[in-house]
């Protein structure tokens, strides 16, 4: 379970030419995990993991608008 938020801009630069910027930040939540691992020496050894699953995403861009013209 998890949220994401996010902004964005776009600006037309020119009447074809549009520059687009996004920010998004997204969070999954924790994550944790744990086992047991026996080697053949029967020696044990405990594994726990845990970690934050958080992202900050920024994306850019150019695009182009070609302008068509209908027939009357």
């Amino acid at each position: 379970m998890g949220w994401a938020l996010g902004i964005g801009v776009d600006y037309a630069i020119t009447r074809n030419w549009i520059a687009n910027i996004e920010f998004m930040h997204v969070d999954l939540g924790p994550v944790r995990a744990s086992g047991t691992e026996t080697s053949e020496g029967n020696t044990t050894a405990t594994l726990n993991f845990s970690t934050k699953l958080k992202s900050d995403i920024v994306r850019a861009g150019i695009a182009y608008k070609r302008r068509v013209r209908l027939k009357p």
